[in-house]
């Protein structure tokens, strides 16, 4: 019984360290988020420092920040937003619960490339900044 418990237990560890890596492409994001508008929390200190790829937003449905800043608008193949400039994402995967989006963005004049990887955790929408590659 014991050794079937410890195969078992093997199994299961190499399905998620595997399913992990597995990303499966999709053609949008979901309702979930990109029904409401997000707005930055300004209490939360990974909004507020540069070496932290993480930025946090709260729903814009009543659920606001103390200090609420940007607005981030998501749609099903973008996003925008003030001083974000226009994002097309050209690729989602979905990976575990969360959403890698690659994106050509511009604003006026400049453009760039953006790499995000977007999940809601506790009913606030964590935007990871990707490292591009």
């Amino acid at each position: 019984m014991a050794v079937k418990k410890l195969l078992l237990t093997g199994i299961a560890a190499l399905f998620l360290a595997t399913g992990a890596a597995h990303a499966a492409e999709v053609k949008g994001l979901p309702d979930e988020l990109t029904l409401p508008s997000w707005r930055t929390c300004e209490e939360f200190p990974e909004n507020n420092d540069d070496n932290d790829p993480r930025e946090i937003f709260a729903p814009n449905n009543g659920r606001e920040c103390k200090n609420a800043g940007f607005a981030l608008y998501l749609f099903e193949t973008g996003s925008s937003g003030p001083g974000r400039g226009n994002c097309d994402f050209e690729k989602i995967e979905k990976v575990g619960n969360a959403y890698r989006v690659y994106a050509k963005c511009d604003k006026g004049v400049s453009s760039w490339i953006e790499n995000l990887e977007l999940e809601i955790i506790d009913g606030y929408l964590v935007v990871t900044h990707l490292s591009e590659g």
